[in-house]
Parts: C-alpha cells; structure tokens; sequence
C-alpha cells in the first residue's frame, strides 16, 4: 500500500486522507503536540511610533495550504469572492462582535464571509480574537508570546501592551507547545486582513473554563472594547458523526442538526448566558467554541443587538450528513455612542499649584541652558528643587520654544493614552519636561538646533498634559478646551488645546489642518477609518 510522509509517522494515504477531511470539517483533536522547529520564527513587529520594536518571535501559518490556499492571491481572491457573495446586513450603531467558524474555507466559508461583509475597510484598528483550544486541556486562557502571526497575505501585529497587561491575569498559562498547530485563531486572520486592512491583533486561545471564570476574563478584556475594537468569537458548531463521537440521532439528520445548534444560536443572540451554560450541559452539543462563547456573553453590554446572519453545514456542502459540521455567522451591534464603563474618563486631573508650574519652569531652563551650551543635559538634582507628588507622577507633556518677535522655534512632546493600544510608559512629570525641553531645541524636523547665542531670545511655555482618550468622532472635540489626535493605519498628527484659539479656528478648519500636519488631504478626517483622541492641558510660561 502506497504511504504518504506525515511529520515522523507514516500512515496509509487512505487513513491520511479521511483524518484531513474531518480536520478540514472542523475540530482536528489530538494529543498535545511538541511545535515543529519550523513553526516560529523571528521577526520585527511593526509597532506605533511611541513603542520600540524589538525582535520578537514570529507565529507562522500552521494551516496555510489544508484549510485555505497557501498562495497570496488565491487566498485573498477565495476571500474576497466569499464576502462578495454575503449580503452587508442593516443595523443601527456600530458592530461590536462577530461569530465565524474556522473550518476549511470550502466548507465554511461562505459562512465566515457572511461575518466579515459587516466590517468596513479601516474601522477597527485592534481585533480580539477568542478561539478554542483543539491540542490541549487547560484552564482559562493563553496569549502566545511572539510579535506577529504570518499568513499567506502578510503579518498581523499584536497589540503587545494590551497582550502583556492579559498576560498577567490570574487566569492566564502558557501553553505555547498547543499554539503552533492551533487554527481556530489563524483561520480567521486572511478575513479580518482582507476586510479590514492593517490592524493589531490579540489572539487568545480559550481552555476549558469553571464556573465564575467567563466572568473573571470578560474584566479582563471589558477595558479594550473601545469603538475601535472587534471582538471575533471563533468557533463551529455542532460536530456530527461517529468520528466525532457524537451521534444522538440518526433520522432526519439534517433537520435535528438544525433544531440542535439553533438552540444555542437563539440563547447567545439573545444574550442569555445562563439559559446557554444550562443548554450544553444536557444533552451538550459538540459546539468547540463554547467557552469562548461564554466569555462573549459576559462580555457584551444590555445595549448589545445580536443576529444570526447564516447557518450551515458541511453535510449540506458534500451531500454527506454522516459527518458533519455546523456553522454559524452571527453579529452583534451596540449604540454608536456606547463605550465600556472602564473606559469612561476620569474626573480632570489635578491642577499643579504655581510654584510647582514655577519649578517645571526652571528645570526646563536649566536644562535647555546647559543642553545648548554643552551639548550634554544635566542630572535633575533633588535637593535644588522641589519636587513634589505631583511632579513625581507619571505624566505627559510638551514643551514649546517661542523666540522673541519670529514665534515659534521648537515644540515636541510626549503624550500618554488611555487606551491600551497605544499606552506606552511614562516618565515623571519633571523629568519628561527636562527630556521635552532638549527634544524641542534639538529634534523638531521644522527647525535647526537652537544656538547659545539665541537662549536670551527664548521663551519657554509647557503643557502638562491629561490622558488622551478615544471619543466617537470629531463632534467630541471642543475647541479652546480640548487637544485633538486623529490616528489612521500608521499616520497621525496633533493640535495642543490652544492651537486652534490661538488661529482662530473653527473645529472643521482645526480638523482639516491637521490632517494637512499628517501628510493627508483636508478631507481626511471625514473618511471612514479615522481615529479621534482628545485630552486637556494645564499651558503656563516664562512670558507673563
């Protein structure tokens, strides 16, 4: 009998060919199994213009070539033929969620791309994939430790500070020997890149979870559901055939099989996480993703409005219902203006007093003084000045050099947000200062270095700033209060609160400049995919 090489193992083609099948269906199970050498690499992860890019290990495809095409552009014209076929559903607010199988393209796929017609090209910039485990038991959940996973159409970054923070969570193992075969996170990828674009991704493989866990998790990740995050639920429903060890009926399979997994479609559209838990309990459908699933439901806010949009089988697809596999597209909408209550802005930070925006003043003359004068910036002596609390905080801050009759001469800063996607760490309020005042005489693209013989001519202004947080759109900036971010694939540009007041501006003017600031047309900002940050600023100077 003809054999065919398999890893280490030689098993007889036919015996290799039914396994594939079930594989490409939906759930291959196994034991646990040691990633191949070949399975991560190294790779520089693309990262925002806050965060280094260090060398971080690269996940690679496990699946490219079995579960869809391995080639670039059959994939994404098998992609992009799928969502073709899709109706763009109608609903009122903005897509929050997605359920989408992750079986073999030719079986599901037509399903899948019934998810990812609803996402429009840019209008996510993070993707939170929760998929489930098919090579190993474990409890709660795992991240793996790499900067990006590959496809055939490109790397997906992760979004590391947001996966480093999940990390930490009590919950949390690693469980990198079942990472590198697991599909149920990969199959989802060529769609999300194919329909969104660029975007960073958090890829969580689920385990089996106990009672109180979905909760402890849905915590975990209720902070990152801002409007410029996707929550993708990986999973197939309803495995049936005595390969898959389930057979609770065999007349009218395909009508039983119906009634079974809408069951479960009719509980987790309508959100109700305790009538779901009960229902796969007894008898249990063979749903794989039904802990990520849970950890969806405890995730999705009152507001949420959720829609089965298709459903198959792979029975229906091969004309054989003794094996086969259910599958499910489904969405879920929340109010355009919802936002998750730990994102919610905290009161205004405290004002710092006038001696301390005196002692921000001088170290950032001191410090520009000697910078300038030799080439080297000072320590920041603590006995020379007093630093208090405040100015010990961790905290964001510009300093801007404006020259006597010619304006201004240099202004660069550092800016904290919020939001984990782009959080980066801070320094001390003092220090940041002393770092912005050499950044601002010698870094600005728009000037030359400032010379000693120009100090007698420089006045000194610094804004201390708030966090910047993500708001739904321009109609959120308020103009002589707020600063403005706008934010769009790698690009961006920033306004300090009193930029626009001091041109005169109007927010559409203050909007349409700053997009000329990032290199874009006025218009930019008016187009789907734009990201909005504002914060608030404590300004003070040297000129009275």
């Amino acid at each position: 009998m003809r054999t065919r090489k398999h890893g280490q193992f030689r098993l007889p083609s036919c015996i290799l060919q039914f396994a594939v099948v079930v594989l490409l269906f939906g759930c291959g199970r196994s034991e646990p199994v040691t990633p191949m050498a070949s399975a991560v690499a190294t790779a520089t992860e693309p990262s925002a213009s806050e965060l280094p890019a260090p060398k971080l290990a690269l996940r690679m495809p496990a699946v490219a070539g079995s579960f869809y095409p391995a080639d670039a552009k059959a994939l994404r014209a098998t992609v992009e033929a799928c969502m073709a076929e899709a109706p763009a559903a109608e609903f009122q607010g903005r897509l929050l969620a997605l359920i989408s199988p992750h079986a073999g393209y030719e079986y599901c796929g037509k399903v899948a791309g019934c998810s990812f017609k609803q996402v429009r090209k840019g209008a996510f910039q993070r993707v939170i994939v929760l998929g489930p485990s098919h090579y190993g038991a474990f409890r709660g959940f795992s991240i793996m430790d790499v900067g990006a996973y590959r496809t055939p159409l490109g790397d997906v970054p992760l979004d590391r500070p947001a996966c480093a923070k999940l990390a930490a969570h009590e919950l949390h193992v690693r469980a990198e020997e079942f990472q590198a075969r697991e599909h149920s996170v990969e199959v989802e990828l060529p769609f999300l890149q194919a329909a969104l674009g660029e975007f960073r991704l958090v890829p969580i493989l689920v385990g089996y979870l106990d009672p109180g866990d979905a909760e402890k998790i849905a915590a975990a990740l209720r902070e990152y559901l801002t409007p410029s995050t996707l929550l993708v639920v990986s999973s197939d429903f309803t495995h049936y055939g005595r390969s898959y060890g389930y057979v609770p009926f065999t007349e009218d399979i395909e009508q039983n099989l119906r009634k079974l997994d809408m069951g479960a479609v009719d509980l987790i559209v309508g959100k109700d996480y305790d009538g779901y838990v009960k229902y796969m309990r007894s008898p249990a459908p063979t749903i794989c993703g039904r802990f990520p699933i849970e950890v969806m439901l405890k995730l999705l806010p009152a507001e949420a409005q959720g829609r089965l949009l298709k459903y198959d089988t792979s029975g229906r697809v091969t004309g054989d219902f003794t094996l086969s596999v259910s599958y499910v597209s489904a969405m879920f909408s929340v109010p355009a203006d919802w936002r998750p209550a730990a994102a919610a802005a905290p009161p205004e930070e405290k004002a710092l007093t006038a001696a301390e925006q005196k002692t921000l003043l001088q170290i950032a003359r001191d410090t520009l003084e000697a910078f300038v004068r030799t080439g080297r910036a000072p320590e920041i002596a603590a006995d020379r000045y007093a630093l208090t609390p405040a100015l010990q905080a961790e905290c964001g801050a510009f300093v801007t050099l404006n020259k006597k009759n010619e304006g201004l001469r240099g202004c660069i800063g550092n800016i904290g947000y919020a939001e984990p996607p782009l959080r980066h760490g801070l320094m001390p309020l003092y220090q940041t200062v002393a770092q912005m005042a050499v950044a601002a005489a010698s870094e600005d693209p728009r000037f030359d270095r400032v010379r000693a013989g120009e100090l007698k001519d420089i006045e000194l202004e610094v804004s201390v700033l708030s966090l910047a947080r993500q708001v739904r759109g321009p109609e959120d900036f308020e103009v002589g209060r707020n600063g403005i971010i706008i934010r769009k694939g790698g690009g961006g540009a920033v306004f300090l609160p009193q930029v626009a007041p001091e041109q005169h501006w109007t927010r559409e003017q203050t909007l349409d400049n700053l997009c000329l600031k990032a290199g874009w047309p006025t218009d930019e900002w008016r187009k789907p995919g734009m990201a909005f940050y504002t914060f608030t600023a404590q300004v003070f100077g040297e000129k009275p």
